[in-house]
């Protein structure tokens, strides 16, 4: 499930992540609001927030995510994710680089700090 943090700037998409993450997150959810982020500012300073309840993709959502990276990939200018999993603080650092633009890991409680530099 995918909710959108308040108390943030109007120029960072801020969106906490739980549970299992589904095709329909994506549809409904953060390709509407990439989409409307984007032609707001013509580029996306994203904050998202992987509580310790975060469990995943499942198979449609992990489609959905190509598919929206492949069409948004170059709008990204900022993008903070914080979490203290193991497993996505691995995969970050994997293949975080493929992401175009400034990409950071911060860990589960630096939630301000991650805001205070993708904001900046």
């Amino acid at each position: 499930m995918i909710t959108r943090l308040a108390d943030v700037p109007d120029t960072v998409l801020a969106l906490s992540i739980t549970g299992e993450l589904t095709s329909d997150d994506y549809k409904e959810t953060l390709g509407p609001a990439l989409k409307a982020q984007r032609e707001k500012y013509g580029k996306v300073r994203l904050l998202v927030v992987l509580g310790e309840e975060f469990k995943g993709f499942t198979a449609g959502a992990l489609w959905q995510d190509e598919k929206l990276l492949d069409t948004n990939l170059s709008t990204f200018e900022r993008v903070a994710v914080v979490s203290g999993s193991g497993p996505i603080r691995g995969t970050m650092h994997l293949f975080g680089w493929m992401i175009p633009g400034q990409v950071r890991l911060f860990d589960a409680g630096e939630v301000d700090e991650a805001t205070s530099w993708v904001s900046g």
